[in-house]
């Protein structure tokens, strides 16, 4: 089933959704979650929200590696071969989980209580969207996928918990 999910979502081609999807796979670089903290550090009434996302971003990120050699799963052009055509450039690092997922996940979960209604749309559909980039791109599974969601979900969801429970303000 996670093959043939995965080739149905690989299958979608175009001009534009190939550039739409390697935009997706950008921008949802866990990477960038250090441009985020670069904001969070130059932004005087941000700086509070550093106690929280701090221990998020360094718990996803020693999960994300830790379980990527841990199950050293192929990413899909190593496993199923010529049958993929990969969109732009694929890192030979281990598949699963997907971190581009988890980070996403973490975010939606980290900014819910800070975020409004349309916002939290917004968080929902970014994080959906990246999902399926990672796959129809050719570099992951929907499993990895899915499990990037979950975990990363649920350290944003610790963190914020944690939070809470200190006593210090949600927003």
């Amino acid at each position: 089933m996670n093959t043939a999910l995965f080739f149905w979502i690989h299958q979608w081609r175009g001009e534009w959704l190939d550039r739409l999807v390697v935009f997706g796979s950008v921008v949802g670089e866990a990477w960038n979650g250090l441009i985020l903290l670069a904001v969070l550090l130059l932004v005087p009434r941000w700086r509070v929200l550093l106690r929280s996302y701090v221990p998020a971003y360094a718990l996803m990120g020693a999960l994300s590696l830790g379980m990527k050699r841990a199950f050293a799963m192929p990413r899909p052009p190593q496993a199923l071969g010529a049958q993929v055509h990969p969109v732009g450039p694929i890192p030979d690092s281990f598949s699963f989980p997907s971190g581009h997922a988890m980070f996403a996940a973490m975010l939606l979960t980290w900014l819910w209580p800070l975020a409004t209604r349309g916002q939290r749309a917004l968080l929902l559909g970014w994080a959906l969207f990246i999902g399926f980039a990672r796959v129809n791109v050719g570099a992951h599974f929907p499993v990895d996928v899915a499990a990037g969601w979950l975990i990363g979900g649920l350290v944003g969801w610790a963190v914020q918990r944690g939070k809470s429970a200190s006593g210090m303000p949600l927003q």
